[in-house]
């Protein structure tokens, strides 16, 4: 499902305001006392950072919740999101809590994962099995890109 380049808007399904609102996030990560930022198509030299420390070259950053760009209540997203975990975990790949952000505000925070070492491939399906309409995909070189699975 998930192609091996960029999807770009033209060639999507979504609104490209919704693709727009994933583009301008901010996905913080929390590490300790010290979390960082993430954007779309910028360099982190936080995550840069991190993936030394952690000896992983990618990661992806994945939700399960409002699947399909669907708001859902709390209680549906921490239900969601609590089956992503397990999910992950029995993948056995180490992950930290993330959260993507609207700076505008429309948008409810949505809390996430930053999967380390996961193969794109397989965060592609993982964030597909929870109906996402994108995650965000990270490789050595420390800058966020956009993949959308629709």
């Amino acid at each position: 499902m998930c192609a091996m380049k960029t999807i770009y808007a033209a060639q999507s399904e979504l609104m490209p305001a919704l693709i727009e609102a994933y583009r301008k996030a901010i996905y913080r990560i929390e590490v300790g006392e010290q979390p960082f930022d993430l954007r779309v198509d910028q360099l982190s030299s936080g995550l840069s950072a991190l993936m030394q420390q952690r000896e992983v070259h990618c990661c992806g950053l994945v939700t399960a919740s409002n699947p399909r760009g669907q708001v859902r209540d709390e209680a549906d997203n921490a239900r969601r999101h609590h089956h992503l975990l397990r999910c992950v975990d029995a993948l056995g790949y180490a992950h930290l809590t993330a959260w993507g952000l609207d700076p505008d505000e429309r948008w409810p925070d949505e809390q996430s994962l930053l999967i380390l070492g996961i193969p794109r491939p397989a965060a592609c399906e993982l964030a597909a099995e929870f109906e996402q309409n994108a995650l965000l995909w990270m490789t050595g070189e420390a800058i966020p890109r956009l993949i959308l699975l629709r």
